[in-house]
């Protein structure tokens, strides 16, 4: 244990766990790493990792009801891998679309709370730690969690991934449009001043000088732009601005001078579940930026991009055949490749 990390125990007088995400466990267990999303709020950090010059990770999968839901991951993921895979074998001979795997993302995180590192023992003598989040106090300070009357260990922070379907994962780009909406340097709001074309600098629509309805600036937005003046014709290169919402005078106030985005990765976020099963919708309660602060980061030496490839890429056939019920694999799944698709739609 370093000096760093000493101190740190000794400031907050608590003591290090391993923050969760376990290493040489088998890819059953790192898949139950996933951070819970329920209606009780949940705030994260989120990291980025290097899944072929992606910052997250892309992988297909589907929940089974057999008696109880299953995850079963899809090895071919939707198409372009040429491997068995008995998801979709199953998909095709049964006609079942229930079995059609759909595209997912995995996201590297860190759960923002206390937790109890709780030692367990297994039937067979195995020992392990788990961790367990604090329940904290009542609003006047009562205690409530039975591991502090205990006095058992705390850790901050817990190493995880959000895992996010294709309904989760649209309401998450917006999400991700909210946040570049907020300034990376003061935490202001982020406000268009003008549109200009991208190749000649010309400005396309000053909305300090100009009325311009919503849809108008949707089409600045999103369309390509065709530019009077050197008639280049593409995507508008935009001037924002940062402002701070006074609430005494209900009026926006010049921020900083150096206007930034954020990014999902320089800021914590707290979600929850609206509704429920598929009619529950991912909710970004509160975006705070993250600004650099002198001393420890508790939460560094846990901030470790997972592989995802080697518990989210693949299942074995076995591990298909037993989730799907299969009694034994087919000759014609054992020996078959598949063509390759490369479309990959989140929408």
């Amino acid at each position: 244990m370093n000096n760093a990390r000493a101190r740190q125990q000794k400031l907050k007088a608590k003591v290090s766990g391993d923050g969760g995400g376990r290493t040489n466990a088998p890819p059953w267990a790192m898949r139950r790493e996933q951070i819970k999303l329920t209606a009780t709020p949940v705030t994260v950090r989120l990291y980025a990792g290097d899944y072929e010059d992606m910052p997250i990770y892309e992988y297909w999968a589907t929940w089974i009801k057999r008696g109880d839901l299953r995850f079963v991951l899809c090895n071919c993921h939707g198409g372009s891998r040429d491997v068995p895979c008995a998801l979709c074998y199953t998909c095709v001979t049964e006609k079942n679309d229930n079995y059609l795997a759909k595209p997912r993302v995995a996201i590297n995180a860190v759960q923002l709370a206390d937790f109890h590192r709780i030692e367990k023992t297994s039937e067979r003598g195995t020992v392990w730690h788990e961790l367990v989040k604090c329940d904290g106090s009542d609003a006047l300070g009562r205690n409530l969690c039975k591991y502090c009357d205990a006095n058992v260990p705390t850790v901050y922070g817990k190493r995880g991934y959000l895992n996010l379907g294709p309904g989760y994962w649209k309401s998450f780009k917006k999400i991700m449009a909210e946040v570049q909406q907020t300034c990376a340097t003061c935490a202001g709001g982020l406000h268009v001043l003008r549109w200009k074309c991208s190749e000649c600098g010309e400005i396309l629509l000053d909305l300090d000088k100009t009325t311009a309805s919503q849809e108008q600036r949707a089409r600045m937005e999103n369309e390509d732009i065709l530019c009077p003046v050197c008639v280049h014709t593409g995507p508008a290169d935009k001037d924002v601005g940062c402002f701070h919402h006074d609430p005494e005078t209900d009026k926006y106030l010049e921020g900083c001078d150096n206007p930034t985005p954020a990014t999902i990765f320089g800021v914590d976020l707290t979600f929850r579940i609206d509704g429920e099963g598929a009619n529950s919708t991912l909710v970004c309660q509160d975006i705070k930026v993250v600004t650099p602060t002198e001393g420890d980061d508790p939460i560094k030496e846990i901030s470790l991009p997972y592989d995802f490839e080697s518990f989210l890429g693949s299942m074995s056939l076995e591990e298909q055949a037993t989730a799907l019920g299969l009694k034994e694999l087919p000759a014609e799944l054992l020996g078959g490749e598949k063509e390759p698709n490369k479309t990959v739609n989140y929408e």
